[in-house]
């Protein structure tokens, strides 16, 4: 589903690095040439040869990158599926690219794509865990301890912080009358109409059996 691949570049400043960082790349052959191929295809590719680099003189990439010698190698989940590309040049150092530069980069790949991977999985449990499993928005426990880093972040800044806290009239008689499953589809639909109405910044939360906050 991912539509795009997204630049990475290291914390400095330089005019290159932020053009790295803000470069996204479509993931369609036409469109994204070498980077989005590596992708699509999950398989290593050389820009090394003068035939091969003859080849991808007019890849988009490689032409906003000013790059001409080159290597793509994707990092691949467990699951094999592509999770990134790393794409590295000789542009600084301008020394040609040996087939055993080739082989260390693809080893450090087979690496670096199970460690996103992990590090996904990790996130996405820690995410998971702060989730009401029903309505899937922010958990009890997740409220307060943003609740709290809010009031002490409003306090630092002296800016104003609003809570609004609601709650569904009579629901105990609603699960009483029509049964427990229509009553969780009543706090899914309250719970989609507060994800459609809250602003970006809005924290939205479950706090409660009927009860939530924002």
């Amino acid at each position: 589903s991912q539509k795009s691949l997204e630049g990475r570049a290291g914390s400095g400043g330089s005019s290159f690095e932020q053009m790295v960082g803000s470069l996204r790349v479509p993931l369609t052959e036409r469109a994204g040439g070498l980077l989005a191929l590596a992708a699509l295809e999950g398989a290593p590719l050389e820009i090394i040869q003068p035939q091969a680099q003859q080849q991808a003189a007019d890849d988009p990439v490689l032409r906003i990158l000013e790059s001409t010698c080159c290597v793509l190698v994707p990092l691949k989940a467990p699951d094999d599926r592509v999770v990134g590309v790393i794409f590295a040049d000789n542009q600084k150092t301008r020394r040609p690219i040996s087939r055993e530069s080739f082989r260390l980069l693809a080893l450090l790949a087979a690496h670096a794509g199970l460690a996103i991977e992990n590090a996904r999985l990790y996130e996405d449990a820690l995410q998971q865990a702060d989730l009401d499993s029903l309505t899937q928005l922010w958990n009890r426990g997740a409220f307060q301890r943003t609740l709290l880093e809010a009031l002490a972040a409003a306090e630092r800044a002296q800016h104003p912080l609003s809570l609004m806290l609601a709650d569904l009239d009579h629901f105990k008689a609603y699960n009483d009358r029509f049964g427990h499953l229509e009553g969780d589809g009543v706090l899914g639909r309250v719970a989609k109409l507060f994800r459609e109405t809250a602003r970006g910044g809005d924290y939205v939360a479950r706090v409660g059996g009927e009860e939530f906050a924002v």
